[in-house]
C-alpha cells in the first residue's frame, strides 16, 4: 500500500476515518483547511485536502488542477472549496 501523507495529514486522515458516519465527513476537520486541486474545477471537480482525496466544489468559478485552495463551506455532503489568491 502506497502511503502519501505526511505525519500531520496522517492524523487528520485517521481522525477523518473516525468520523465518517454513513458517508458523511465531520465539518469541522476539514472547514478552513488548505489543499490543492487534483483535477480543474468546472466547478466540481477533485482535491487533496487533509492527505484525503475529496469531491469539491467552487462557487462557480473555474478553477485549474493543482491550484491551492481553502475550503470554505460544507452544504451536507458538498465541500465547498476557493481558491487562494497568491498575495
Amino acid at each position: 500500500m502506497l502511503n502519501d501523507l505526511t505525519p500531520d495529514s496522517e492524523t487528520i486522515a485517521s481522525e477523518l476515518d473516525q468520523d465518517l458516519i454513513q458517508g458523511k465527513l465531520a465539518a469541522s476537520l476539514i472547514l478552513h483547511n488548505e489543499g490543492v486541486t487534483l483535477t480543474d474545477l468546472h466547478p466540481v471537480g477533485a482535491a487533496k485536502i487533509s492527505g484525503v482525496h475529496l469531491d469539491v466544489i467552487s462557487h462557480g468559478e473555474h478553477i485549474t488542477s493543482q491550484t491551492k485552495i481553502i475550503v470554505t463551506e460544507i452544504e451536507g455532503n458538498r465541500v465547498v472549496v476557493e481558491k487562494i489568491n497568491a498575495d
